[in-house]
């Protein structure tokens, strides 16, 4: 087993934004890489039981704000969070995982490759000491760390009660920037990220979006939590999100893959499958390009998993 360091709070390489919180860690127990070394970094959190859509743009995100120079910071659970990570290490960036439970316990248990790869490109971090279990309360509370470490939070999938609007709340507490990826209103995954954009978090589908998101002015905690109402319940205008264009405005789908995929899709639904054959893609690549097209609203999901024209 790697080696096994200890921060304490009152140590100058402990993470300057982590320790300006409001409730800091008194000690961080850390597997790999020095955490004071890393990149800036950017969260991305979403449901465990997210669907494909999901895990295709937790990886993308993932995988581009690393090639864009950020460390990727999650909590390495299922779903969504492992795609992120998978897509930092994949573009040779660098990650974090935060766990609710020691650095030397690897949870969920089929996650044994990820953490050892982890561990070689990025870091293993938790509050609580070697040999403490994965216990359900710990996990809500390791989350102020999430948004602690980093200088914004992503939200690609989540339900109307989630873990990952807990890191939301987290994120505008410590005033941080808070964005969201837009899903299916027909998905119950995306209610939470449909509703965080819908009350202020700034909406993102690339890479250069969160770093533009990055980029801007943010309020004081004060204002952003009443710009992003924290319960959310408080509906109030979108104003810090920017609209989705319209397909009108992009005639075109904007790479290759999704171009030659989209002259294979009709008002017809089709399968991944169907769309496969038909285009000679890997299936990897279609879901890739379906995905995409979807964000901008090229094409619909519909019921059985199947995609139709939207324009």
């Amino acid at each position: 087993m790697s080696e096994i360091d200890m921060l304490l709070l009152a140590d100058e390489n402990y993470p300057s934004l982590l320790k300006h919180i409001a409730d800091p860690p008194p000690q961080l127990y850390c597997r790999g890489k020095a955490l004071d070394i890393m990149p800036p970094m950017v969260g991305i959190v979403g449901a465990r039981r997210c669907t494909e859509y999901g895990e295709s743009v937790a990886y993308k995100l993932g995988k581009e704000l690393a090639s864009l120079g950020f460390t990727v910071v999650s909590g390495m659970a299922g779903g969504a969070d492992s795609f992120a990570h998978q897509g930092a290490l994949d573009a040779g960036g660098t990650t974090v995982a935060v766990l609710g439970c020691g650095v030397d316990i690897c949870y969920p248990r089929h996650n044994r490759q990820l953490m050892d790869d982890i561990i070689k490109q990025g870091c293993i971090v938790s509050e609580y000491p070697p040999g403490t279990g994965a216990l359900a309360h710990h996990f809500p509370q390791r989350n102020r760390i999430i948004s602690g470490l980093c200088m914004g939070i992503v939200v690609v999938e989540a339900a109307a009660r989630s873990g990952s609007l807990i890191t939301a709340r987290c994120a505008l507490s410590q005033g941080r920037r808070l964005m969201a990826v837009p899903g299916s209103v027909f998905n119950e995954h995306s209610i939470g990220a449909n509703a965080l954009i819908r009350d202020g978090a700034a909406l993102v589908t690339s890479g250069q979006d969160i770093q533009a998101a990055l980029a801007e002015p943010l309020d004081t905690p004060a204002q952003a939590t009443s710009s992003v109402n924290k319960t959310m319940i408080d509906r109030k205008p979108m104003a810090a999100a920017q609209p989705k264009p319209s397909p009108a405005a992009r005639p075109a789908p904007s790479t290759p893959l999704e171009a030659r995929l989209y002259e294979h899709i009709s008002y017809e639904a089709r399968t991944a499958d169907e769309l496969s054959y038909r285009s000679d893609m890997h299936i990897k690549d279609v879901l890739g390009a379906l995905s995409m097209l979807e964000i901008h609203g090229f094409i619909r999901r519909t019921q059985g998993q199947r995609f139709v024209r939207t324009v």
